[in-house]
């Protein structure tokens, strides 16, 4: 299933950007992060995006030695393995009963650039993830 790099970015923005909206400088500890892990949720749901937002965290999280430094779509840059931390503390804070392995059809996912409008288009032919 194809899903698009550019949603996991936008969505994963939300973090960041609310965390340097209350600070002027990045945590020392990337888990100061987490209070602002709810933003990615709203985001998500806001723009049906939460059930793909889910699986494509999860095919991250289960490849975390691939590089994912291309997903960096905020204001700070993230040192190497830093990004996958960050997706892995939204992960705990979104869903922390579920591991990301037992997320069904993360291992067929595909990430893919698509603009917001051809992911919209492209969504709509989809089957929610676990629906």
């Amino acid at each position: 299933m194809k899903i698009s790099r550019t949603m996991l970015r936008d969505h994963l923005r939300g973090v960041t950007v609310s965390y340097f909206s209350h600070h002027d400088v990045a945590p020392v500890d990337i888990g100061d992060y987490a209070p602002f892990a709810a933003n990615v949720r709203d985001s998500a749901a806001r723009r049906g995006d939460l059930p793909w937002l889910k699986l494509g965290l999860a095919h991250v999280l289960e490849r975390r030695g691939q590089d994912w430094d291309d997903l960096n779509g905020g204001i700070y840059a993230f040192g190497r393995g830093e990004l996958v931390d960050l997706i892995e503390i939204v992960w705990e804070e979104l869903w922390p009963e579920e591991a990301p392995a037992a997320v069904a059809g993360a291992a067929d996912v595909e990430l893919v650039e698509m603009s917001t409008e051809d992911w919209n288009a492209h969504k709509a032919g989809l089957a929610a993830p676990g629906a």
